[in-house]
């Protein structure tokens, strides 16, 4: 068969991942397979990226196994996949394998590849790993950005190691990293949840003067932070607040007041609210 064949095999397999026709697009890869040929590498991060989206991750680590049996070259998007399925999956072992595997193929590990295994660690509270893999970035002349501190801030708070995300933000803006709307709301609900509700109103003043508008989600981690030390008139200023600035209140809204109210031992304005 012609050169064209393969072009049109391959655009055939595209197609059908394109339109979620997993079955098809396997098959059309058998047949190519079959007369010789075989699908482009962008095809095949197509493929896996198509199957990552529905969370079919069995048949994607399925498929990139028989990528590599057919000497298919993976390129660092390939590899950047496979570590964030691993990661996923909780398999950071395997993750670890396949990042040390970009450079054996004679790649440099992009910010996705260290910011996908960061939070893999992160996600495992293998929170020093993590912090020792952001400080090697520098030999792939890579420097941490909004999301590497991001990721590393949440991390911290989840395991409530506040000082630490707090040393980490502090590191981030003397990077000349900016936080956004993300990284305060992670640090206000991490001290919220703490009841340091002082500190998150630092943070919320600081957010303020860096021209970041907070969200409902910063509203609800500051009313948290009031209600848990029972400054429950304070976290109704709060919702006035949220009135004028057109954010509708959700459930977690209603649960801190709650929560607040209780905390007063004042049930009956708990069960109004």
């Amino acid at each position: 068969m012609c050169d064209s064949s393969s072009r049109v095999f391959d655009s055939l397999f595209k197609t059908y991942v394109h339109m979620k026709k997993f079955r098809n697009a396997t098959d059309v890869f058998c047949q190519m397979k079959d007369y010789g040929f075989l699908p482009t590498v962008e095809s095949c991060n197509k493929y896996i990226s198509s199957l990552l989206d529905l969370n079919r991750v069995d048949i994607a680590f399925g498929f990139y196994k028989e990528v590599w049996r057919c000497r298919i070259s993976s390129n660092v998007y390939t590899l950047n996949m496979v570590i964030g399925a691993f990661c996923k999956s909780g398999k950071i072992e395997n993750a670890v394998e396949v990042f040390k595997e970009i450079e054996r193929m004679g790649f440099s590990p992009t910010i996705a590849s260290y910011n996908t295994l960061i939070a893999g660690y992160c996600n495992k509270a293998l929170l020093s790993s993590a912090v020792k893999l952001k400080k090697s970035m520098g030999k792939d002349s890579l420097q941490p950005n909004v999301i590497t501190f991001n990721t590393l801030i949440y991390g911290f708070c989840k395991e409530g190691k506040l000082q630490e995300a707090n040393r980490m933000f502090s590191e981030m803006k003397s990077m000349n990293v900016t936080p956004n709307i993300l990284t305060y709301n992670t640090l206000i609900n991490g001290f919220s949840q703490t009841g340091n509700s002082e500190m998150g109103g630092r943070l919320y003043e600081d957010m303020v003067r860096n021209g970041i508008k907070a969200d409902i989600l910063t509203y609800n981690a500051l009313i948290l932070g009031l209600c848990k030390v029972g400054k429950t008139k304070k976290a109704a200023y709060l919702v006035k607040d949220l009135d004028k600035g057109n954010l509708v209140l959700t459930a977690s809204t209603f649960s801190a007041l709650i929560t607040g109210q209780c905390m007063r031992k004042n049930s009956e304005n708990a069960f109004q609210l």
